[in-house]
């Protein structure tokens, strides 16, 4: 009963690459895959299955009734639903000294994966950010203050003054431009993260 309470798919097979226990999350996944429920004493590789996809599994089940205990990334392609990216862990199943089977566990990692890249490409986002307040700023700010500088304030009649408010004009459109390029990635960015933490909520719930 408490195998069946585990959200992760956890199977078992003996030698023969016969089904031999399964929960209820791992027969529900070949359910909607297949459309029908795996059977104690069935071939683990059912008709349905791709034949390399087959040949792929079998490789990992050999490894295991070697007698090696190890875990593993693949990208599971099961025939009905979509592609997606899971963490297995295969284990020998001994009865005294003979590996009589293996006991598997898979955990399914494709969200965690794609929040994963959600925040790399947000502290992309983010570094680009930083770069151009750094450098797309400084530019423009050091100019008026080199033009605050030169400005007559013991003469504001100084002919020269109107030149140096012009270019001050100038350079105040650049900066407002890269302001509001600033905001727009701040805006962005923002976004992002109201949706990241949303889904990251929204899987907690169904957890």
């Amino acid at each position: 009963a408490l195998i069946n309470s585990i959200k992760e798919d956890i199977w078992s097979i003996d030698s023969r690459y016969k089904l031999i226990s399964a929960n209820n999350a791992y027969k529900q996944s070949i359910l909607n895959s297949v459309g029908k429920e795996p059977k104690i004493g069935d071939s683990i590789f059912m008709d349905e299955y791709d034949k390399d996809e087959q040949k792929l599994w079998l490789r990992y089940y050999d490894k295991a009734l070697s007698g090696e205990t190890f875990s593993f990334i693949e990208l599971v392609k099961l025939p009905g639903i979509a592609p997606f990216c899971a963490e297995i862990k295969m284990s020998p199943i001994r009865n005294k000294k003979r590996i009589i089977g293996v006991a598997c566990i898979s955990s399914n990692i494709q969200e965690r994966l794609q929040s994963q890249e959600l925040i790399i490409e947000q502290n992309k986002k983010l570094h680009e950010l930083v770069s151009l307040a750094s450098h797309e700023i400084r530019g423009p700010v050091a100019t008026l203050l080199g033009l605050t500088a030169i400005f007559n304030t013991e003469d504001y009649t100084d002919p020269f003054n109107e030149k140096v408010i012009t270019m001050v004009n100038d350079v105040s459109i650049t900066l407002d431009s890269v302001i509001h390029k600033l905001v727009e990635k701040s805006h962005s960015l923002r976004q992002e993260n109201d949706f990241t933490g949303n889904a990251q909520y929204n899987q907690s719930m169904r957890e």
